[in-house]
């Protein structure tokens, strides 16, 4: 996902936050978006009570065009914000500075123009509260805040008595240096509930000891690229840790779980980022090879593969080789034996018919001399041809 405008080297400064700012840029223009769309509503609704309440009162007409202009103009945002940008959540934070915009210019024209002789409270109230309620650049939102202070500070010197504007113009910065101030804080808050989030997610999705997807994510994520494209050609591994129990009884369990390391860093080197690779059981790991079926190119991949999980060794102190088993199976749309085997089931159904053939194919293996792998072929109905199967034994 592209970073966009925001640049987190200015929010938080620990390497561990950048990364996962950079993957949550989503998140956040969802909370831009959500914080837009109740200000929005809740300014609309505050500023047609006003409205009605000017009426009320008889208030001078001057007075209740500003606040009916202010109505239609906090209305068309919040139309935009519960509409059209739902499909474009980007625009949220240059809508939401528009609607600030607009609120800061009431918040002046009152505090100058019609309250000549008072402070401009709601204007101060906006400057301290804004670097707080809004996730961007804080060096943006100081710039903003700044823009406002100065047209705010101006117009209070051109209309106001030098009294009251020498006092507007010293509580305006001592509002807005407070509330930049407050803003790292607040910003920091928030970021961190964001990545905590984050962090609490991808644990639950994540095999502790690998690092790897665990079975129920790395099923899910299977079933949903299927579905999205059942046409699709892919190919789905089994690798099976060969006497991964002998290691745990004669090396210790310590030596066990370096030795699923040692699959998985193996696992994560050979195949691509797009490919998905998970831990579906205690010495059992799966990989989703997403627009590969060629055959040949899958049995290199699988070479590859066992080549490099044999250079490792499970204990630095004695050599303790470390071999794997592996079964596969190829979904190609335009396999006629494929389609037939097939035919109209969801991307679930199809991923579990993919998971049994693959595990036939490396029951071929496993109980033979191990250390291999096997290429399910199937028939019209289902299942392996006679005396057709590929296997490879190192």
């Amino acid at each position: 996902m592209k970073l966009n405008n925001y640049r987190i080297l200015d929010l938080v400064e620990n390497r561990i936050e950048t990364e996962a700012y950079k993957e949550n840029v989503g998140k956040i223009e969802d909370a831009n978006l959500i914080l837009l769309t109740k200000s929005t509503i809740t300014g609309t609704v505050l500023i047609m009570l006003i409205i009605a309440g000017a009426y009320i009162l008889a208030a001078p007409w001057l007075y209740k065009l500003v606040y009916i202009c202010a109505g239609l103009f906090c209305l068309l945002i919040a139309v935009l914000s519960c509409t059209a940008l739902r499909k474009a959540k980007n625009m949220a934070l240059p809508l939401l500075y528009i609607f600030i915009g607009g609120i800061l210019a009431l918040s002046i024209i009152l505090g100058v123009a019609f309250a000549k002789d008072m402070n401009a409270a709601l204007f101060l109230g906006m400057i301290a509260l804004l670097p707080s309620i809004v996730i961007d650049k804080p060096w943006r939102i100081t710039l903003f805040s700044a823009s406002a202070v100065i047209i705010f500070c101006a117009a209070s010197i051109y209309i106001k008595e030098p009294v009251c504007s020498m006092i507007d113009c010293t509580n305006a910065l001592s509002m807005m240096i407070l509330g930049n101030v407050l803003m790292r804080h607040n910003i920091k808050v928030k970021m961190t509930g964001i990545i905590s989030m984050e962090r609490l997610r991808a644990m639950s999705q994540t095999d502790l000891l690998t690092g790897l997807y665990n079975k129920y994510t790395t099923e899910q994520l299977i079933s949903g690229v299927i579905e999205q494209d059942p046409t699709g050609c892919h190919a789905l591994m089994l690798a099976d840790m060969d006497d991964l129990k002998h290691i745990n009884d004669n090396h210790s369990h310590l030596c066990g779980d370096t030795a699923l390391r040692a699959v998985a860093d193996a696992l994560k080197s050979c195949f691509r980022h797009t490919d998905i690779i998970g831990r579906v059981g205690g010495d059992e790991f799966m990989i989703f090879l997403r627009d590969c079926c060629d055959a040949e190119q899958v049995a290199k991949l699988a070479e590859i593969l066992l080549a490099k999980i044999a250079a490792f060794s499970a204990d630095d102190k004695t050599l303790v080789p470390i071999t794997v088993s592996i079964g596969i199976t190829i979904m190609n749309s335009g396999e006629k034996d494929f389609a037939a085997c097939m035919g109209n089931i969801s991307g679930m159904e199809i991923f579990k018919r993919l998971y049994r053939e693959a595990d036939a194919a490396l029951y071929e293996i496993k109980r033979g001399s191990k250390c291999g792998y096997s290429i399910y072929k199937r028939d019209a109905n289902g299942g392996i041809k006679n005396g057709d199967k590929t296997i490879y034994v190192r």
